[in-house]
């Protein structure tokens, strides 16, 4: 489908790049819950838009695969747990190792797939994910060995095309927020399947669990449909019959190979650009009411389509020369890997490994995957604040402030653990202080995503695999380093890691 701008005539649209630039009331309006002259929802609530449609999908997409990544171990785990099949021993080795080769399938997944969306587009790169997640996790069902464990990490790529999926449809102002959303309850995900294995598994007969298992994958299956006939890939249309159209009438023989597109003032020249049916008249619509106050420069957007469907294989390289990017990564793999570490090593931090309760285990990790809804959106928020007074150096100094607060917060902690003896009322303080120090972390996480576009806009699927990957590889680093070293040691090197990666962004990025 292509899409005019004259199709949805809403002033959230953005002329100027054609994304939407408002996420809870209508641009230039004063109403939060209706646009006055059009008396349209609000955008967040509108199905009828591009970009909403693809920010509603995003969201029910990202959760399905936090949860369908997450299923087998956890119900492996909770299964083997509260029926006794095995001791407590071995079952944390093999939840252990189980997770890092997960993460090492989600490294890979992660990379792969955002080349890939840079390259066909996000809805049929999403509808390719989810065909192999289904093959490769009911294949992990029947056949338990390493390489289906790796393989079943190839889920994880969805969490880089939802963020691209918003990062394409919305504009820059509240790509914090919306990222941050998304990120938020994708982590919020792992909690989720946690709860809902631990409830059936303690009261469903134990041979109707052979098929449950499968739930997720079916529904799975099922939201390839909205994805490739009901969604865009970017706020024009669908990247394939862009690009089609651009070959067919500007004799582009193969925009893919284009190495200068970001050149993108060489675009003025195409003598026929206006003649181009289906988007000649993209800038020149109207309001509901009668206002004509667009832009009358069709190159507005004709450039900013081009930059959207463009790719090149040069640039994919540049990505590991720029070391604002690298740096970046090394901030993403810090805080998701401190997130990711925590999830599989939160008994071992407040010291109850043995002697709390399996139910106990569940909530505690349902409330700890809980702290994603607050802090990643409200990271983003005030992100996109400090772009809205300061630009992109206030995007910089909220990240600094972020992986600061992070740091103290596992000093202060790394500290107290070391002082703790077996009285039960300092139990309550070593818990405080994890959620402090994972709330900090989320605000940080929910700062990342966001800056993206604005360090590189070209092949940002390139880009965003790239730093996701190091966020999977920060949940390998932290799992082996508290296999190897104990708690109170594993702590000091994260926190190490901390100084180190604030350092390397404040002289980098400021």
């Amino acid at each position: 489908m292509l899409w005019k701008l004259e199709d949805w005539q809403y002033p959230c649209y953005n002329f100027n790049n054609g994304r939407c630039k408002a996420l809870l009331k209508w641009n230039n309006s004063k109403n939060i819950i209706y646009e006055e002259t059009t008396n349209n929802i609000i955008p967040i609530l509108s199905f009828k838009r591009p970009h909403s449609r693809a920010f509603h999908l995003s969201l029910l997409l990202i959760i399905l695969i936090f949860i369908t990544q997450f299923h087998l171990i956890s119900f492996k785990f909770i299964k083997s747990s509260y029926y006794n099949e095995i001791s407590n021993d071995i079952i944390r080795a093999e939840v252990r190792y189980t997770i890092i080769y997960l993460y090492i399938g989600s490294t890979i997944s992660r990379a792969i797939f955002g080349y890939i969306a840079d390259r066909i587009g996000i809805r049929i790169s999403y509808c390719i994910l989810i065909l192999l997640s289904v093959l490769f996790g009911i294949l992990n069902i029947s056949f338990d060995n390493p390489i289906l464990k790796i393989l079943n990490g190839i889920i994880s790529g969805g969490f880089v095309l939802s963020e691209l999926w918003v990062i394409t449809m919305f504009d820059t102002n509240i790509l914090g927020i919306t990222t941050g959303i998304l990120g938020g309850v994708g982590n919020f995900g792992i909690g989720i399947i946690y709860i809902i294995n631990y409830t059936i598994i303690s009261n469903v007969n134990e041979k109707y669990l052979n098929y449950y298992i499968y739930w997720p994958y079916i529904l799975l299956l099922l939201t390839i449909y909205p994805i490739y006939y009901l969604s865009d890939d970017c706020p024009y249309g669908n990247y394939i019959e862009l690009k089609k159209l651009y070959n067919e009438r500007n004799n582009i023989d193969n925009i893919d190979n284009i190495d200068n597109i970001d050149n993108i003032d060489n675009i003025d020249n195409i003598d026929n650009i206006d003649n181009i049916d289906n988007i000649d008249n993209i800038d020149n619509t109207i309001y509901s009411n009668g206002n004509t106050n667009y832009s009358l420069d069709n190159n507005i957007n004709i450039e900013n389509i081009v930059v959207d469907i463009s790719f090149s294989k040069s640039k994919c390289f540049n990505v590991f020369k720029n070391i604002k990017l690298l740096a970046i990564c090394l901030t993403y793999l810090y805080s998701f890997g401190i997130e990711l570490t925590i999830y599989s090593n939160l008994p071992i931090l407040l010291k109850i490994e043995d002697n709390i309760s399996l139910n106990k285990k569940i909530l505690l990790l349902f409330a700890f995957s809980s702290i994603n809804l607050l802090g990643r959106p409200i990271g983003g928020y005030i992100s996109d604040k400090n772009y809205e007074l300061f630009k992109i150096i206030g995007k910089i100094k909220i990240i600094l402030i972020f992986i600061s607060s992070t740091t103290l917060c596992g000093t202060i902690l790394n500290n107290f653990m070391r002082s703790l003896n077996s009285s039960d009322e300092k139990y309550s303080h070593l818990l405080l202080l994890i959620i402090l120090w994972s709330f900090s972390n989320n605000l940080l996480q929910g700062t990342i995503i966001g800056i993206i576009p604005h360090i590189d806009s070209s092949n940002l699927g390139v880009i965003l695999g790239l730093i996701a990957s190091f966020g999977s590889v920060g949940g390998i680093i932290g799992n082996v380093i508290f296999m190897y070293y104990d708690d109170y040691t594993s702590l000091k090197i994260i926190n190490i890691c901390g100084v180190i990666t604030f350092m390397i962004n404040t002289f980098v990025l400021l």
